[in-house]
């Protein structure tokens, strides 16, 4: 560990108290007698490179987590394959490059393999299949190439051997080849299958209906072709089904009897025109439904929005037409109705709903219903959902990202930032979604731990680096990229920025107080930015300020603070 401490930069101050991490405890480090077993640094800002020093000397090491340490860069060090004891290795979120070992598969013990977010390449080693215990594995947002491997196309391993494994977390890479139908069996634990924004073609093989566990299955943004395996609907357990943006033909897939689905996108394929089906207004749990770009024509079935649960319904650029009969018995859950350029002519409500309703590009918004509420251009509603933070939470983020139009990112000043807490900002982005960053209890780091100002200061102003640094965006994804928040110390103002909107936030007497300088980066302007800022003043009060970047040439105040536009 010492050989860490004296390579790496920015470790924490307690690695400089002494030689021996199991005398004087060191943050990050848990020891059992003198054998350190877990090391815990995520986010914590390190530099350097794990491939120096010894790691493959700690062979008592149990949990080895350096998750979302952008600082940390170079190759991923063979030696970990030599920690036989090693069961939750979590390398997330750093700046790895070159390719995943292939003697990871010796890692018989591991049950938690994280590399998502790095920059890794090259093929995934079929030797991981050997991982008989993983129940993790998550490589997605890297640059790895090649097929999937399994077991009846190579002499060693394969993906299709992990029968205990119930998270594939493949998406946004450049995988290329079929999906192969030897991937998928009846003895597979899987609950998470997520192949999408990759490079796949062929057929989405029927075996995948025999992975009766399944809850959540995202095969969008490939290449994927000919028709819906039939037998898709044999997975009930199904909350979420993804298969946007492909090149599916043949007719609607029959979800009939998926009576979990909360969420299914169809949208951007090619399939066969034909009116609404059958399972559009049966499916008891449905909430969000989209299909849009698509050839869905005719009536819009009214029974649709009594479905008890729905919330979302997005079905424009079809050839939807005629009377769109809403019926006397709309969700009360139903936020928003999008059938913007379709055929419809006539609007039949059996009360006044209220909520969102888009129909501008039919013919019922030509001539003077142009102005009609329902024909104006879209505008956006927030919501902002609640989340319990657990370790499994990925399939209840991404159904409720997806059924939002913003997102409240709360980090504990105490305990600061988690893997949760970038897990929410990363798909956040990749909604679209408009994020809110509250930090809270800040006031127990002067109350309960007895921090003085300065140290609350440094404290709040890492969060908020740790929450910006987050797992890093690829620029061929259709996500922003060069999302990077940077914390400066001011006595004088609070600057934000973003490359077209400089806002300065400034009191009468500025130099009372610590400020928090905080920049952002926004591509092209697909994200506005809402912040609640808090600031900690020299006679130990606490101020915070709300503050909402959009348009130019204002001038609003908060408290006792002057939000300028510049």
């Amino acid at each position: 560990m010492m050989r860490y401490r004296d390579s790496w930069n920015n470790t924490p101050s307690s690695w400089e108290d002494s030689d021996d991490p199991c005398g004087v405890p060191w943050e990050g480090v848990s020891c059992t007698g003198a054998r350190v077993t877990e090391l815990s640094l995520s986010a914590m800002g390190l530099i350097g490179e794990l491939a120096t020093g010894y790691i493959g000397q700690l062979s008592e090491l149990t949990s080895l987590d350096v998750s979302f340490n952008p600082g940390l860069t170079g190759q991923i060090s063979i030696q970990i394959s030599f920690l036989q004891k090693l069961k939750t290795l979590n390398l997330a979120g750093c700046s790895f490059s070159g390719f995943i070992p292939d003697s990871f598969g010796d890692l018989e013990q591991l049950t938690f393999l994280a590399m998502n977010s790095n920059n890794l390449s090259d093929i995934i080693p079929s030797e991981l299949g050997q991982l008989s215990n993983l129940y993790f594995l998550d490589l997605s947002d890297n640059h790895l190439t090649g097929p999937l491997p399994v077991s009846s196309n190579i002499t060693y391993g394969g993906l299709d051997l992990l029968l205990k494994a119930q998270h594939f977390h493949l998406s946004n890479n450049q995988l290329s080849g079929s999906i192969p139908p030897e991937l998928f069996s009846s003895e597979m634990s899987l609950i998470h299958l997520f192949l999408d924004g990759n490079n796949f073609t062929g057929v989405i093989p029927e075996t995948l209906g025999l992975v009766q566990t399944l809850e959540m299955v995202q095969l969008d943004k490939n290449f994927l072709t000919g028709t819906v395996p039939s037998n898709l609907n044999n997975l009930t357990n199904v909350n979420e089904l993804n298969l946007a943006n492909n090149n599916l033909t043949g007719p609607l897939p029959d979800l009939t009897g998926m009576n979990s689905l909360n969420y299914v996108d169809l949208s951007n394929n090619s399939f066969d025109p034909s009116e609404a089906p059958l399972w559009f207004s049966t499916l008891p749990k449905l909430a969000n439904l989209v299909m849009e770009f698509g050839s869905l024509q005719g009536l819009v079935p009214e029974k649709l929005f009594s479905l008890p649960e729905l919330q979302q319904v997005k079905l424009k650029n079809n050839t939807f037409n005629d009377t769109l009969n809403m019926g006397d018995n709309i969700s009360l859950q139903l936020e928003l109705v999008d059938l913007q350029n379709n055929q419809i002519s006539l609007l039949v409500l059996g009360y006044e709903y209220k909520k969102a309703l888009l129909l501008k590009g039919n013919p019922i918004c030509s001539g003077g219903g142009q102005n009609t509420t329902f024909c104006l251009p879209a505008t956006v509603f927030f919501e902002l959902p609640a989340h319990a933070v657990h370790m499994d939470f990925y399939s209840e983020l991404t159904t409720a990202t997806r059924l939002s139009n913003g997102t409240l990112i709360l980090i504990n000043a105490v305990e600061g930032v988690h893997i949760q807490t970038h897990a929410v900002l990363r798909q956040a982005w990749i909604e679209k979604l408009t994020p809110c960053l509250v930090i809270n209890k800040i006031d127990r780091l002067i109350s309960k731990l007895e921090m003085s100002l300065r140290e609350a200061y440094i404290r709040v102003s890492v969060g908020v680096k740790r929450a910006g640094r987050g797992p890093p965006f690829k620029s061929n994804k259709k996500v922003p990229t060069s999302q990077e928040l940077q914390d400066h110390r001011s006595r004088f103002c609070l600057v934000l920025q973003t490359s077209n909107t400089t806002v300065r936030l400034s009191c009468a007497k500025c130099k009372e107080y610590d400020a928090l300088w905080l920049r952002l980066e926004q591509e092209q302007g697909l994200i506005k930015m809402r912040w609640i800022f808090f600031l900690i003043s020299n006679d130990g009060k606490l101020w915070k300020s709300n503050l909402e970047v959009e348009g130019h040439g204002k001038e609003l105040y908060y408290d006792q603070f002057t939000c300028s536009y510049l």
